[in-house]
């Protein structure tokens, strides 16, 4: 009796020390630290990637490696008004803890009384360490045949509390005409998939709340 209780706390033992070791691992990848809920971070995506993502389930999007410095990403609506876009990215600094890019973002919305062009160029700085990243981003746009001087700033930020999960804030503010916009919610991820859900608050003389969803797969 007393050896099988001997054998029963030596399997127990081995058992917690597999689970110790197995919480202890290597932490899991992130495969979009590439971007917060949705504006872009420093880093960029590897070469010969491909990622497929979905925002607020109308809005999908694809995003190809070209090398580890340079990627393009295509998306467009699925109901509604039709907006299309396609956005370039370039890494100038990539280095173990600190990230730099450039990228522009080219859209196209058609709606029953207008037909509209966006140009936006913006700049993305992350620096990271093992589980804090923090992002800027500076961006500024031309609509139709008009160069609007307003600048958007976002300010944001990934913190790593598992191996599958990290807690995330996504700030976006006006310099000119007052609103903002802040994300706030939790990413879930795998090697090769990852859901980001979280709530949008919106401030433009009302502010109001909402749901965000938005899922991703790297399939290469």
């Amino acid at each position: 009796m007393m050896e099988k209780r001997k054998q029963e706390r030596a399997v127990f033992r081995f058992l917690a020390v597999l689970i110790f070791i197995w919480l202890a691992g290597a932490q899991v990848s992130d495969p979009t630290d590439f971007r917060l809920f949705f504006s872009p971070t420093g880093e960029n995506l590897k070469s010969g990637s491909i990622e497929i993502s979905l925002y607020e389930f109308f809005f999908p999007a694809l995003r190809v490696g070209i090398t580890d410095s340079f990627s393009v990403a295509a998306g467009a609506t699925l109901t509604g008004e039709l907006i299309t876009y396609i956005a370039p990215k370039l890494t100038l600094l990539r280095s173990q803890n600190t990230f730099f890019s450039v990228g522009g973002i080219y859209g196209h919305s058609v709606s029953s009384s207008e037909d509209l062009e966006e140009k936006i160029g913006y700049a993305a700085l992350s620096v990271k360490n093992r589980k804090l990243t923090l992002a800027l981003v500076f961006s500024y746009g031309v609509l139709g045949e008009e160069v609007s001087y307003e600048g958007v700033f976002v300010l944001g930020g990934t913190y790593r509390v598992g191996r599958h999960l990290k807690i995330m804030s996504e700030n976006i503010f006006s310099t000119a005409r007052g609103w903002s916009l802040y994300i706030s919610g939790l990413r879930f991820f795998t090697g090769k998939f990852s859901a980001d859900l979280g709530f949008v608050g919106s401030h433009n003389d009302v502010f109001y709340v909402f749901p965000w969803v938005s899922l991703a797969c790297k399939i290469k």
